[in-house]
């Protein structure tokens, strides 16, 4: 069998596949394959073959003269053994894949707006709008962010839907960056940047006193950002 069968190819020139050792107690010889429109555990069958021939390893991977169509038929991987003294398996062929070369739609960073100011948090939610694809459909998003200069590979992180919670708890200018993948690896992205500024803490009032008539006193934790008291009686 066919091993990790898939359903979508994105190179249209360069199909590759690999499949499950055979076993025989004289050894196997060789295998003997077909890229092909038609599904047979009989034969390659004539007028079908996009590309054929043998090889000793569990796998195979070819350069096509004549490119596939994209969103064209369904292709089938078909192999069988033989054996050392020519005896051979019937076909084994796969569920087949049709190739697709279209990315999806860029997804539009929305949260933070490019540019923009947000506030320190542990816990800030990013989002942009949905991608679409119509072929082989719309498989993950993958998300990074930075501060500026400090993006990294390693940095990617898949997620199945268009926001992710982030720490954004170290003030500092971010970079960030979204993928959309489709089920055959084509992917299109979008990148921007924002600012982070210390979270602005609430003034905290204690100790209210009136010493003297006319006069109030009182403890606050803060004056930035105060702009005028309130007082009650």
């Amino acid at each position: 069998e066919p091993a990790d069968d898939i359903e979508w190819l994105r190179s249209n020139t360069y199909p590759s596949a690999a499949w499950d050792p055979s076993q025989d107690a004289g050894g196997i010889a060789y295998y003997e394959y077909c890229l092909t429109t038609v599904a047979s555990d009989v034969e390659c069958v004539p007028g079908a073959i996009q590309a054929s021939g043998t090889t000793t390893e569990s796998q195979v991977s070819i350069s096509l003269q004549n490119a596939l169509p994209y969103y064209g038929p369904r292709y089938f991987w078909c192999v069988r053994a033989f054996d050392m003294s020519a005896n051979y398996s019937p076909f084994s062929c796969s569920n087949g894949f049709t190739v697709d070369a279209t990315r999806p739609t860029s997804p539009a960073l929305t949260n933070p707006v490019n540019a923009s100011t947000v506030e320190a948090s542990s816990a800030v939610t990013m989002t942009w709008t949905e991608s679409s694809e119509d072929q082989s459909g719309l498989a993950a998003y993958r998300i990074r962010y930075a501060l500026l200069g400090q993006l990294d590979a390693a940095d990617w992180q898949s997620v199945a839907t268009n926001q992710f919670v982030a720490d954004l708890s170290v003030p500092g200018t971010y970079q960030w960056e979204v993928q959309s993948w489709d089920n055959a690896g084509n992917h299109n992205e979008s990148a921007g940047f924002f600012y982070v500024v210390p979270a602005v803490q609430a003034p905290v009032v204690t100790n209210v006193a009136s010493p003297q008539p006319g006069r109030v006193t009182f403890d606050i934790t803060t004056l930035t950002g105060v702009e005028s008291f309130q007082l009650y009686f």
